[in-house]
């Protein structure tokens, strides 16, 4: 009796080791983690798990890529038009406030004016009245841009006079990779400076 209690003692403790080991061996497979003879050892991932990153990564960017374009182009073109409104209106004012004609020129330079709108423009005092920017004549305001938003005129200079009157004027600020973000500005005789959409803006290049 004795030997027979303790053969089945020994068998349920053999079949409860052996459920113990096989139980430390799946938690160490789910793990990716093997101890053999005190040395670990790590599993590394299969190809079908790579392939899946890949593809998941694959995925995301081109998702996020194209709205991070777009959000920047959107910015680009709101500091754009933010700054020649801004422009326009200091130009006015400060011809009204120093009673001399105040100009607004295209400027590669901040310095000096030049023929190209798209790397930006000056304000500047025309203190003797020459329609140009002269020695010892104070720049107002500079703004430089390298982009892909595009300002389109046919005027060389916007010039507000001491009464706040200039000639009549437009110009378009313009994306040729999202229409939508097109606007036109327009300055009246009297020298009222407008905002417009999409639809008034004349976006189309020679």
């Amino acid at each position: 009796m004795y030997l027979l209690s303790t053969t089945k003692i020994d068998a349920k403790v053999a079949n409860g080791f052996d459920r113990s080991l096989e139980a430390m061996y799946r938690g160490l497979s789910m793990n990716r983690r093997l101890i053999i003879g005190g040395t670990k050892y790590i599993r590394g991932v299969t190809l079908i798990e790579l392939l899946v990153a890949i593809a998941i990564v694959a995925i995301m960017s081109a998702i996020g890529i194209p709205s991070f374009q777009r959000y920047k182009l959107e910015q680009q073109a709101e500091a754009q038009r933010e700054a020649m409104l801004n422009s326009l209106s200091t130009a006015r004012v400060a011809a009204q406030r120093f009673s001399v004609p105040v100009n607004v020129c295209p400027s590669s330079d901040a310095a000096s004016c030049g023929n190209d709108w798209n790397q930006g423009w000056i304000v500047y005092l025309d203190n003797d009245r020459d329609d140009q920017l002269s020695n010892g004549e104070q720049v107002l305001f500079a703004h430089q841009y390298q982009g892909k938003i595009q300002i389109l005129t046919a005027n060389s200079r916007f010039r507000f006079l001491p009464n706040g009157m200039t000639t009549t004027a437009s110009l378009n600020i313009c994306s040729d990779d999202m229409s939508e973000l097109n606007r036109a500005i327009s300055i009246n005789p009297v020298g009222a400076i407008e905002l417009q959409g999409s639809s008034d803006a004349n976006c189309a290049t020679p």
